[in-house]
C-alpha cells in the first residue's frame, strides 16, 4: 500500500510527504526498493541551490535487522534483538571524540550499554559543494537494555534527552528507537540510495518506510532540519506555532509525572529550540506518543478537525474534542502527516 500526498499533479511547490507499508507487515527489500522509488519520484516537490545542494529528503524505516544481526556477529556478540536500540548520530567532524563521549554517557545513565559504533557507508561526492562542506560525520550507536518495549524506547528517548541539553555544537540525533531508524540529509530524494549506501544493501528489510522531500519556507535548510524527523514527516505551516511553543514551555511547569514519575524532570525542554516547525510538532508528537497516548490519538489531540460549529457531530466526538481542548491548542494550519509509533501507521 501506498499513501502519498504531492497534490495536484500540475503542482510543482512544497514538501512531498507519504508513506508505504506491507500489508502483511512482513519486513522485505523489496519494501525498501519502493520506498526509495516512491522518494526518488517526489524530486520535483524539493528545492535546490545553484551547486545542487538539495531543501532535504530522507526516510523513515524499521530498523534493519539483518543488517544488525550481521554486525553483532562481525564483532563476536550475541544479544536479543528485542532489547537492541539504534541511536543515528551526527557528529561535528572536529570534534567528534568528545560527541562520542557524550553519546555513551547518555545511553548508560539511562541503563543502556553501547556495544559499538558504526560508520554508515555513503558518498559524499553524490552532495552539492554546500552540503559536503557542512557534512557531518555519520553513525550508528549500537545500544542494548534490560528491558524491551515501551520501556526500552523511554530509555532511549530520555538518553538522546540528555544528549540534547548537552548542546555540543554540531550534535544531531536523527533517531533514537528500538524500533525505527532515520536515513536523511541535506540532497534531493532522487539520491537518497546514491548516497546512503545501506539503502542498496538487500539484507536492508523493512515493512513500512516514511518518505519526505523538504521544499523549505521558513527555515534555512540544514542536515538536521531535513526529514523525516523522530515520529512523522511533514507538509504544510504550521500558522500558530509561536503561540504552539509558548503553551509547551508553560506545560514544563504544570505538568504532571504519569508514566514517568520522578523522571518528569528530565523531559524537559519538551521541545528542542532553534528548530523548525516541523520539528516542534514532532517533538510534541513523541513527547505525548512516548507518556502512553495512541497514535490516532495524538493526532486528535493536536490536529483535531473543525468541530465546534458543526450541527450535525456525533456527541461523543463533540465531548472528546471539548475534552481535549482544555488540554492542549491546535498545531493550526494546512498540513499534511505521515506518522508512526514504529508500529502502527498514519497518514
Amino acid at each position: 500500500m501506498v499513501t502519498s500526498f504531492a497534490g495536484p499533479w500540475r503542482e510543482r511547490d512544497a514538501c512531498g510527504v507519504g508513506f508505504i507499508a506491507a500489508r502483511d507487515r512482513a519486513p522485505s527489500y523489496r519494501i525498501t526498493r519502493l520506498a526509495v522509488d516512491c522518494l526518488r519520484r517526489l524530486d520535483h516537490r524539493g528545492a535546490r541551490a545553484a551547486d545542487g545542494t538539495g531543501d532535504g529528503a530522507g526516510l523513515l524505516t524499521q530498523i534493519p535487522r539483518r543488517i544488525v544481526r550481521r554486525e553483532l556477529r562481525a564483532h563476536g556478540l550475541s544479544v536479543d534483538l528485542e532489547r537492541l536500540g539504534v541511536v543515528m548520530c551526527f557528529l561535528p567532524p572536529m570534534d567528534a571524540a568528545s560527541a562520542r563521549a557524550m553519546v555513551s554517557e547518555a545511553v548508560e545513565a539511562e541503563g543502556l550499554r553501547l556495544l559499538f559504533w558504526r560508520s554508515v557507508p555513503i558518498d559524499p561526492s553524490v552532495l552539492g559543494e554546500h552540503a559536503r562542506s557542512v557534512l557531518p560525520l555519520i553513525e550508528q550507536a549500537v545500544v542494548v537494555g534490560e528491558v524491551d518495549g515501551d520501556e526500552l524506547e523511554r530509555a532511549l528517548y530520555l538518553a538522546r534527552k540528555r544528549m540534547e541539553r548537552a548542546a555540543i555544537e554540531g550534535l544531531s540525533i536523527p533517531s533514537a528507537s528500538s524500533r525505527t531508524v532515520v536515513y536523511k540529509g541535506l540532497f534531493t530524494a532522487s539520491h537518497v540510495a546514491d548516497f546512503y549506501w545501506d539503502l542498496r544493501d538487500p539484507d536492508f528489510e523493512t515493512s513500512f518506510a516514511l518518505f519526505h522531500q523538504r521544499f523549505s519556507t521558513n527555515t534555512f535548510p540544514s542536515w538536521e532540519n531535513a526529514q523525516p524527523f523522530r515520529v512523522l514527516a511533514h507538509n504544510g505551516e504550521i500558522n500558530t506555532i509561536q503561540a504552539n511553543r509558548s503553551w509547551m514551555e508553560a506545560r514544563e511547569r504544570a505538568a504532571t509525572p504519569g508514566v514517568w514519575g520522578d523522571r518528569l524532570p528530565d523531559l524537559a525542554p519538551f521541545l528542542q529550540p532553534g528548530l523548525s516547525d516541523s520539528a516542534s510538532l514532532d517533538n510534541a508528537y513523541e513527547l505525548l506518543l512516548q507518556s502512553g497516548r495512541s497514535l490516532a490519538h495524538v493526532k486528535e489531540m493536536l490536529i483535531p478537525a473543525a468541530w465546534e460549529n458543526v450541527p450535525d457531530l456525533d456527541p461523543e466526538l463533540a465531548a472528546f474534542y471539548e475534552y481535549h481542548a482544555f488540554l492542549t491548542e491546535p498545531w493550526d494550519g494546512p498540513a499534511a502527516i505521515a506518522v508512526t509509533d514504529g508500529i502502527s501507521l498514519l497518514a
